[in-house]
């Protein structure tokens, strides 16, 4: 099992009590069809840890934290690129799943972390990465009051000069642009042959810094010997912060980081990556 210490109650409004409660209990309930729901995670996955790998082993990075592992799909591709991957996640059942992933990939090493990413130092010591990944626009489940104290627990588990990699939707061509679907994806498994398909439908916000709803929705054909179709349908709701790219710089100036850098990558609307480096000990 995961490393249960870093389950950790942090004290807040009931308004944002509420907001994290929430999103700690859709990613529970989409860890059983996360790969339908996001099936272009996995090429993404791929995508950036080849895009960064040259310039982590410029910078002399070995050891590497994901704050926000979910399934284990970066671990599992950075581990390919040479690094060594541990893992942090605020849902047991994501973490159960991906500890078990890994385990049939042969990465049996890998120390997985139940944690809320603004706790991290409750479970790990100072300094103890090179690099931290924190991907797939997990900024929008985050208050920005939040933004430094989290930015903040990530430099604390960065040695000096170690780097950070952030990705975020552009909130603010997000809540321009208005969008009410987006399309994720077709999902083909073989093995359980099942296909499934995948899409977003958005209630957006009236302000910039209000939190807009995102409906996800799969529906999943499979298919048995001598029996017939079956259908399955998952309907999961999420309220989401739009992330405004000011906010993010903000809250990494505050935390004692730079940008380094900024990586073109193909993958969600509007995503933007950076790569930002330690530059001072602010620690939380």
């Amino acid at each position: 099992m995961p490393n249960q210490l870093g389950a950790v109650a942090l004290a807040g409004s009931s308004e944002a009590d509420e907001f994290y409660a929430q999103t700690q209990s859709f990613y529970e309930a989409c860890a059983l069809c996360y790969e339908e729901l996001y099936p272009d995670h996995v090429q993404a996955s791929k995508n950036a840890a080849q895009a960064v790998a040259s310039l982590f082993h410029r910078y002399s990075v070995s050891r590497i934290l994901d704050a926000s592992c979910g399934l284990g799909h970066d671990i599992e591709n950075f581990s390919k690129q040479g690094f060594n991957v541990d893992g942090a996640d605020i849902s047991p059942k994501m973490l159960c799943l991906a500890e078990a992933r890994l385990k049939a990939l042969g990465l049996s090493g890998v120390r997985l972390y139940l944690c809320d990413v603004r706790a991290l130092k409750e479970v790990i010591p100072a300094e103890s990465y090179d690099a931290v990944i924190f991907r797939g626009n997990t900024l929008s489940n985050l208050e920005y009051s939040d933004y430094p104290l989290a930015f903040s627990q990530m430099a604390y588990v960065l040695r000096p000069n170690g780097l950070l990699y952030v990705d975020f939707r552009d909130g603010e061509v997000h809540f321009r642009e208005k969008r009410r679907f987006e399309f994720r994806g077709f999902h083909f498994n073989k093995a359980a042959r099942t296909l499934s398909i995948a899409w977003y439908l958005y209630r957006h916000g009236h302000t910039l810094d209000d939190t807009f709803q995102v409906s996800a929705k799969v529906i999943s054909l499979g298919w048995s010997k001598g029996l017939f179709p079956r259908l399955r349908m998952f309907s999961l709701r999420i309220n989401s912060h739009y992330v405004p790219e000011p906010k993010v710089f903000g809250g990494l100036e505050q935390a004692g980081f730079k940008i380094l850098d900024k990586i073109n990558l193909n993958g969600l609307p509007y995503l933007q990556t950076y790569i930002a480096q330690k530059v001072a000990r602010i620690h939380p």
